[in-house]
């Protein structure tokens, strides 16, 4: 794995973020910054100049200023995106957030953080499907939904489970298959499954 465009702080730790799940699922976290707040330094344009572009940035939950800053310098350079704000969309502003998902390729989020892009952002459904390119919602145990305006939404249920877990994770593992899947050039269908 290439890794000479890893920012690499010399003064903060890297950041942690520490979840524990009772057996109903009920969780309490707790969160680090720690190097995270140096991402918004990192500039887009030296890691595609070294690498020969870049086909797909993921503006994940990462410190704000970055998050903003990213996102910008993708739309600027015409570099397709995907957003996934997942726990920075509590603290987030509806400003913040039309600003991250305006123009995003993919747009990811849970049930629970859907609703809140909604709330906060004060835009339909509708709206943000005609604002992204492809609207990706895991729904638990009932899989996911892809929708994209204009066409009919992409339902995908998901395996039979062998035991219960903590789900923790659970979505990053869902995003990193599905565009791994896309990236082989498999339909949205079978990048779901």
């Amino acid at each position: 794995m290439d890794t000479a465009s890893v920012r690499i702080s010399e003064t903060l730790h890297t950041a942690r973020f520490v979840c524990t799940t009772d057996a109903d699922h009920n969780q309490i976290g707790s969160f680090y910054t720690g190097a995270m707040s140096e991402a918004r330094l990192i500039e887009l344009k030296t890691v595609a100049d070294r690498i020969g572009g870049l086909d797909l940035v993921l503006i994940g939950a990462d410190d704000p200023k970055a998050m903003l800053r990213h996102t910008e310098e993708c739309r600027s350079r015409s570099i397709p995106f995907a957003a996934d704000f997942s726990q920075q969309i509590a603290r987030m502003d509806g400003d913040e957030i039309r600003i991250l998902l305006d123009g995003a390729t993919y747009l990811f989020s849970n049930e629970y953080e859907k609703g809140l892009i909604e709330s906060k952002t004060g835009w339909s459904d509708a709206e943000i499907l005609g604002k992204v390119g492809h609207r990706v919602t895991t729904l638990g145990a009932q899989g996911v939904r892809i929708e994209r305006a204009g066409h009919d939404p992409i339902e995908v249920g998901c395996p039979d489970e062998e035991r219960k877990a903590d789900p923790t994770g659970v979505g990053d593992a869902f995003r990193a298959g599905f565009l791994s899947g896309l990236a082989w050039e498999v339909s949205l269908e079978r990048a779901a499954q």
